[in-house]
């Protein structure tokens, strides 16, 4: 999860994971979980805010790296009573 502080007069900001922009979010938005990630690689994320003049500058890199969820089951069995 990314997270930042609000910024007054912001109208939004975007969002990037290795210099390519994934989302961009409303102004009272102040964390990002970013779904797509492949496990085990490492990620650099940088934030842009918005307003009536255009981008910022970004803030960032900060690195992320996604681990694996839970591991499907298998071998279940059952039997209908």
């Amino acid at each position: 999860t990314l997270t930042w502080g609000f910024m007054p007069g912001v109208s939004g900001y975007v969002v990037y994971r290795d210099n390519v922009a994934i989302d961009t979010v409303a102004a009272s938005v102040t964390s990002f979980i970013d779904q797509v990630p492949q496990a085990d690689v490492i990620y650099n994320y940088m934030l842009r805010a918005l307003n009536v003049c255009g981008q910022g500058a970004a803030a960032g890199p900060v690195q992320g790296k996604a681990v694996a969820g839970p591991v499907k089951p298998t071998g279940i069995a059952g039997q209908v009573l």
